[in-house]
C-alpha cells in the first residue's frame, strides 16, 4: 500500500513542476509591488494594505507571486448594533497566493487566495471583556493595470470575499479599489 502512495506523490509531483514551469509561461519584469486599496464590503469599510513579491514561479498561464495584507476595517454600525457588545477592537492580516493572467500588455485578470489570522477585543454589554484571536479564508477576483516601466503606478479593482470565526462577524463581501507601485 505504500508503494501505491509513494508513485501517485511522485507523479502528482512530476505533474506539478512541469505545470509549475511549463514553456507557455513568460517572465515579468518586477519583484516587488505594493498596494494600498479601499475596500467598502456589506460588514466593514476601511483600507487594506498589501505587499506581492514575484519570484516568477508559473502554474500554466498564472504568475503566482506571494502576497501579505494588513485590513484596517471598521465595523458598519447596523451590524454592530446587532452584537451583543458594546465596544469592539479588531484588526487581521491575510498570507497567501496571488494568480495574475495576461489578459493585454498591461492589464491582467487577478485573483488572491489566503489565510485570515487576526485578534479582537471585544466589551460585553455586561463590561466582561474577551481577547479571542480568529482565523479566516479570503478571496479576491478583479483586474490589475501594470504598466511596463521598470517603476510603475500600479491600479487594482474587483471584488473580494471574506469567510471569519470572529464574534462580530463572520463573512464579508465587498468592493475593492487600490493604487499602488511595482518596482
Amino acid at each position: 500500500m505504500k508503494p501505491t502512495y509513494f508513485t501517485m506523490l511522485l507523479l502528482l509531483g512530476t505533474w506539478a513542476a512541469t505545470a509549475q514551469y511549463g514553456s507557455s509561461s513568460n517572465t515579468q519584469d518586477w519583484r516587488n509591488m505594493v498596494l494600498a486599496s479601499r475596500a467598502e464590503g456589506i460588514n466593514t469599510s476601511g483600507m487594506h494594505y498589501e505587499y506581492l513579491q514575484n519570484t516568477n514561479n508559473w502554474w500554466g498561464d498564472w504568475l503566482l507571486p506571494w502576497r501579505a495584507s494588513i485590513q484596517l476595517t471598521d465595523l458598519r454600525n447596523e451590524e454592530f448594533q446587532k452584537s451583543d457588545f458594546r465596544q469592539a477592537t479588531m484588526g487581521h492580516a491575510t498570507v497567501g497566493v496571488s494568480g495574475i493572467k495576461t489578459l493585454s500588455d498591461r492589464l491582467y485578470l487577478n485573483m488572491d487566495a489566503g489565510v485570515i489570522l487576526g485578534s479582537e477585543n471585544l466589551v460585553e454589554l455586561s463590561g466582561k471583556q474577551y481577547d479571542r484571536f480568529y482565523v479566516g479564508l479570503s478571496s479576491f477576483q478583479g483586474i490589475l493595470f501594470i504598466p511596463t516601466s521598470k517603476w510603475a503606478v500600479v491600479l487594482k479593482a474587483g471584488i473580494y470575499e471574506e469567510a471569519l470565526t470572529s464574534k462580530l462577524y463572520s463573512y464579508d463581501i465587498g468592493i475593492l479599489v487600490g493604487i499602488g507601485l511595482k518596482f
